[in-house]
């Protein structure tokens, strides 16, 4: 059976008796992020396979077609394809019962079901997935829309991407937050030879949600990741760079923005496995009111790593209030032969002055914020890829308004 091959030859019960003892976080990953990160809210959410019979809540199709214009929406146990302009991909559709007996073996070969609590959660209660095969190069910009949830559980969401030799491809992930329920959504990006990819990923966190993105780079291929988040009452993102290939690189910039109550856990993590290869994780965070705001920035150089570049550069501005923003950034270097390891981490207020400023000039408070930021949410947009700046742009924009 696929989950024994999976699991070490453990069968299905035994991995939920495992799963109920693995913490979801483990304490060499980071003491600070891990006292301050309230996992306990994922506990509320339990999964139940009567779940599969029913359809995932999601808002009006109707208004969520004018919404979120989309190629793909992965709706849980609905998939809808409404671009034709996609020849040069094959999608493939899962249900729960093909994924555990083994109908795609691409499946769950990068993430380490062992590493935490949730990432056995969610193979244990997986609900679908999806195979995507870019199998053509396309100027064109790929979107995927991944929404719903059942209501008081747990809606578990996969999609392995392949992107083949040499094809280049642009994709933009809209991560809608689930309402009353806690989602999981895994990617696993599969970058071979030479090939090249822009990604995308826009999310939002809703009530609990949680998800992993897993990129391994083949010999000479490269990603650009650009990552925007909004709290929720719990948000967590992982990026792990996989950069197995020599010449592979890759180049991470992220924004996180937490509001009120909210929290995020937003990791970046790359792993330079040969030689000549290059990371650069550039994050960025805005927290407000009482929320928190965790980012870590990590990357490893190992033994093979010779002549290998790595930086981290976590920076964030606190609003004050009794909002808690965390930067912490990390390298590792195992190699005695690497060209570049730096890592850097800074938090800013804003200027009191500058806001008495324009208050004093008849501005409320949160307009007045709004300008202050203008420049340094600018400062990321900018760097970001020209197809996706305006997408964000516009996500960032309405965010800050409301």
């Amino acid at each position: 059976m696929f989950i024994r091959s999976l699991s070490k030859n453990l069968s299905l019960e035994d991995l939920r008796g495992l799963e109920r003892r693995i913490p979801y976080q483990k304490i060499h990953d980071s003491p600070t992020l891990k006292f301050y990160t309230n996992w306990s809210i994922y506990d509320r959410y339990i999964f139940s396979e009567d779940d599969l019979y029913k359809d995932p809540y999601v808002k009006s199709l109707e208004d969520l077609y004018e919404r979120v214009a989309a190629d793909i929406y992965y709706l849980g146990s609905k998939v809808e394809i409404l671009s034709n302009k996609n020849s040069h991909i094959d999608v493939r559709y899962y249900p729960r019962k093909e994924i555990l007996e083994g109908s795609v073996r691409e499946f769950f070969n990068i993430p380490d079901l062992f590493e935490s609590k949730m990432i056995l959660r969610h193979l244990l209660d997986i609900s679908s997935g999806l195979y995507i095969d870019i199998k053509d190069s396309s100027k064109d910009l790929l979107k995927i829309y991944v929404g719903g949830s059942f209501k008081n559980s747990h809606l578990s969401q996969h999609i392995y991407i392949r992107i083949r030799d040499s094809v280049k491809s642009k994709i933009l992930f809209i991560v809608d937050a689930p309402e009353d329920g806690m989602r999981t959504l895994f990617n696993e990006f599969n970058l071979e030879n030479n090939a090249e990819a822009t990604i995308g990923f826009v999310m939002f966190g809703g009530s609990a949600s949680y998800n992993r993105n897993y990129l391994s780079l083949d010999k000479g291929s490269s990603v650009r990741f650009f990552t925007v988040i909004f709290g929720g009452e719990a948000s967590t993102l992982i990026n792990s760079y996989y950069l197995n290939g020599e010449r592979s690189s890759v180049f991470s910039r992220s924004f996180t923005l937490s509001r009120e109550d909210e929290w995020i856990h937003n990791a970046e993590q790359a792993f330079l496995e040969n030689i000549d290869t290059e990371s650069r994780i550039f994050m960025r965070g805005v927290a407000y009111d009482d929320s928190k705001n965790i980012m870590r920035g990590y990357a490893k150089q190992n033994r093979d790593a010779r002549r290998s570049k790595a930086s981290v550069d976590v920076q964030g501005i606190n609003l004050g209030g009794r909002s808690l923003l965390v930067t912490a950034p990390f390298i590792e270097v195992l190699s005695g032969d690497v060209d570049e390891a730096s890592h850097s981490a800074s938090q800013y207020t804003l200027d009191l002055d500058a806001e008495f400023y324009l208050r004093s000039r008849g501005l409320d408070k949160d307009n007045a914020i709004k300008i202050l930021l203008k420049d340094y949410v600018e400062d990321y947009i900018s760097g970001v890829d020209e197809d996706l700046q305006k997408v964000f742009r516009e996500y960032l924009a309405n965010s800050f308004t409301s």
